[in-house]
């Protein structure tokens, strides 16, 4: 397989991805979503050069991140790739729990939450709310 411009530039911006996150496993849960699941090897098959971003694949990746169509074609993209944090994963778990929930539970867990970080108690750890 013969690489083009284009494939060129999409492996550059899919290399700059897992390095501003750290690894290709973040970047494969990054570039990961409602649009479809990759899975580390193919970040990594991408990288290597043993596998090429087709243009289906990109479209799912941008939509998975929010990006318009085509920002992983451009090489602008790479210069610029948006701030990506890495993400714990119990807080991703946290996430997504809430994702599932009912407002009316959401709710409630905010209000326990309140109470707790009001408390006595909480103030007496020496804690601060920002480590929560």
């Amino acid at each position: 397989m013969r690489e083009t411009a284009v494939d060129s530039i999409r492996k550059k911006n899919i290399e700059r991805i897992a390095e501003r996150l750290g690894s290709k496993k973040a970047a494969a849960e990054a570039l990961s979503g409602e649009h479809g699941y990759i899975a580390p090897s193919i970040i990594s098959n991408i990288i290597s050069g043993r596998r090429g971003l087709g243009e289906r694949m990109a479209r799912k990746m941008e939509k998975n991140m929010g990006l318009p169509a085509g920002s992983l074609d451009q090489e602008e993209f790479a210069a610029n790739i948006p701030e990506m944090k890495k993400t714990d994963p119990k807080r991703q778990a946290l996430h997504g729990i809430i994702d599932i929930l009912p407002e009316s539970a959401i709710e409630w867990v905010t209000f326990q939450a309140k109470i707790a970080l009001t408390s006595p108690a909480f103030k007496a750890s020496g804690r601060s709310k920002k480590q929560f």
